[in-house]
């Protein structure tokens, strides 16, 4: 069971780093398509608020002041600017004019680029605005029809995706018409993106200059001829300075100069406007200004003859209407498609993530992981996202089946393990219930012990067979010394049920550990002197710390305790109590002359309940619970407890606590 879930478990993961890694891709996809809409936003918001005269070779600025001075088009030293190549202007009569040619330049003079740029534009835009193009504010219709390729199958993909199709499905569907219409094999995941630019709403602009400039700068534009095609005789015919259109003239020229729509709404200031105005000067001031409209720009698309690599399969053009009261101008230039690629080709090296690679071209590749279709409005371009390293998945896997096999192997391992941590543990459980019955009857005998002294004592006093004074002061120091015996066992239980549950709560104070460690000395002197010992001390003078003076003194208590218990026959009955400062720590020593600890029990005095010996046949009393406190409330401190040996006999406790 074990192993047949540890197998679906590696497929469950496998299809998880699948997914994730798919969602990685569909992600980079979305921010590359958001990061080269953001770039194109930015360019055709440039483009939207480029003044009209940038268009022209030469221009009178507004802060010409009417004195004639002409200023030379920033577009005119290059024919880049961005996204944007080779920017030109379209009157009325399909004269063309750029701001790369000086008014005196013979075409023959011009450059080889400029003059193979030109002949696109009368070859395709000027044919194609005499074809089936139609000009709106809003759209240039397509009037290219191409033969199906393979960008329909991802429309088909995408439509069926759309009405909620099993992707699967769709995919095993292209792949099986595939052969039969000579296209290769979809990839195994595609995505549309489209950049909504262009298809977003975008606001025309009014802008008014005063009528002096303009006519100017209309004159200059008209004046540019070197570029101009004429029409034919028939084609145009000029009446009163408006453009007549013939049946001839382009249909996106004749939607944006009719004579009858010019003659209806000449630009002029209302009727109430001008009762508004209040005075004739405003009037006649309003009357010098002339109202420029500038419609957004909308995609040209001309048919590439030529055969170009290019990745768009025919020339966008990005053309606007501009309206001067009855002048009609038709402004734009060509989308660099090479400068694009290159800010895709950035965005995609800039957001990729680690192991993935990428390729631009007109159609998907089969092998990529994922293709994200760059839908620009007026072309789409596929962007096939690569895995670099594509048995990465599998690899990991097959690790994961070596590590699985690892694993059943410690898993049977550590079954036997813990079969035998089990038999420790009941070894272990049974020495404790062992030690807990040693540590009741310790303690029933420590109990019982002083009870019986200090009941036979109050009998006797109460019952006044003591007459003499002396008699009565010995009695009542004994029922003293064995009342404070029978708290400080109590203490300790009570401290070690406290550390056992985590319920002690330790005091930090500033003060002086000399001063603590007298009172101990001085409360326990009585006790040692009727067992025939004294206590000696050696405290040099340290700085007040922070320690738990309760805590402290119980370690001098318990260490004091232990050597009366066990040095009582010692033939050198001196306790020593000694402090000092060691780098950041206060040393306390306890010292006694008895038998000694055996290095083999040294660690084990400090378990709870442990002491030497059988408890059948210990001769010193206690409950085994004063060392074990020593050592906890020193670990409380952030010290530790040491035991050397004496020679020729004797121990020493040293307790570190840390400053």
């Amino acid at each position: 069971m074990l192993s047949v879930l540890g197998i679906w478990s590696l497929k469950t993961h496998e299809r998880g780093l699948r997914a994730e890694r798919l969602g990685q891709f569909v992600a980079v996809a979305e921010q590359i398509r958001l990061d080269v809409k953001n770039r194109l936003d930015e360019f055709l918001q440039v483009e939207q608020r480029r003044p009209y005269t940038d268009y022209q070779n030469v221009y009178v600025p507004e802060t010409a002041g009417g004195d004639g001075a002409l200023v030379r088009s920033p577009l005119a030293d290059s024919m880049t600017h961005g996204l944007a190549y080779g920017h030109f202007q379209i009157d009325a009569q399909g004269t063309i004019t750029t701001p790369y040619a000086l008014l005196s330049e013979a075409p023959s003079k011009m450059e080889p680029e400029l003059a193979a740029y030109l002949t696109l534009l009368r070859s395709g835009v000027l044919e194609s605005l005499r074809g089936r193009y139609a000009l709106s504010s809003h759209r240039i219709d397509s009037p290219v029809t191409r033969q199906p390729t393979e960008w329909d199958k991802f429309e088909e993909a995408d439509a069926a995706y759309r009405r909620q199709i099993p992707p699967v499905e769709v995919q095993r569907q292209a792949a099986a018409e595939a052969p039969r219409q000579g296209g290769s094999r979809l990839p195994s995941q595609a995505g549309r993106y489209p950049i909504e630019s262009l298809q977003e709403a975008q606001q025309t602009q009014t802008v008014r200059q005063t009528r002096d400039i303009v006519s100017r700068n209309v004159a200059i534009s008209a004046a540019d001829s070197p570029l101009r095609q004429r029409q034919s005789a028939g084609d145009t015919a000029v009446s009163s300075g408006t453009a007549r259109v013939q049946p001839d003239t382009p249909p996106a020229m004749r939607g944006m100069a009719r004579p009858e729509e010019s003659a209806q709404k000449p630009f002029q200031i209302e009727p109430d406007t001008a009762a508004e105005a209040g005075s004739k000067a405003d009037i006649e001031q309003a009357e010098q200004m002339v109202q420029i409209r500038i419609e957004p720009f909308v995609p040209l698309i001309v048919p590439d003859d030529n055969d170009s690599d290019s990745i768009f399969p025919d020339v966008v053009f990005l053309v606007r209407h501009v309206q001067i009261e009855d002048t009609h101008l038709l402004q734009g230039f060509c989308l660099d498609e090479d400068e694009l690629v290159r800010q895709v080709h950035q965005s995609a090296g800039r957001l990729l993530r680690e192991g993935m690679g990428f390729e631009l071209a007109r159609t998907p590749r089969a092998d990529a992981a994922h293709t994200a279709i760059l839908d620009f409005g007026f072309g789409q371009l596929a962007l096939n996202l690569l895995e670099m390293e594509p048995g990465w998945i599998a690899a990991r896997v097959a690790r994961l089946n070596t590590w699985l096999v690892g694993i059943l192997a410690v898993v049977w391992l550590a079954v036997l393990l813990a079969m035998i941590g089990l038999w420790r543990n009941l070894r272990e459980q049974v020495s404790l219930a062992r030690k807990k019955d040693d540590f009741i009857s310790a303690v029933s005998h420590e109990l019982r012990t002083p009870l019986t002294s200090i009941r036979m004592y109050t009998e006797m006093l109460e019952k006044d067979w003591v007459k003499e004074e002396s008699r009565k002061r010995e009695y009542y120091g004994t029922m003293r010394q064995e009342s404070e015996r029978l708290s400080r066992l109590i203490e300790n239980v009570l401290d070690f049920s406290r550390l056992q549950r985590g319920k002690k709560q330790f005091d930090f104070t500033m003060g002086d550990v000399n001063g603590c460690i007298r009172d101990v000395v001085e409360m326990m002197r009585p006790c040692a002197e009727r067992n025939g010992f004294a206590i000696e001390t050696e405290l040099r003078e340290m700085a007040p710390f922070a320690f738990d003076r309760d805590a402290v003194m119980q370690i001098v208590i318990n260490l004091i305790d232990n050597a009366l218990k066990y040095a009582k026959d010692a033939a050198d009955k001196r306790i020593v109590v000694r402090s000092r400062l060691e780098k950041r720590s206060v040393i306390i020593e306890v010292e006694d002359h008895g038998p000694g600890i055996p290095k083999s029990q040294q660690k084990r005095i400090f378990e709870a309940f442990y002491r030497c010996g059988d408890e059948a046949t210990r001769q010193a009393n206690g409950t085994g619970l004063g060392l074990a406190l020593v050592k906890r409330f020193a670990q409380a401190h952030r010290g530790l407890v040491e035991v050397l040996n004496v020679k020729p006999n004797g121990v020493i406790f040293r307790i570190h606590l840390a400053r």
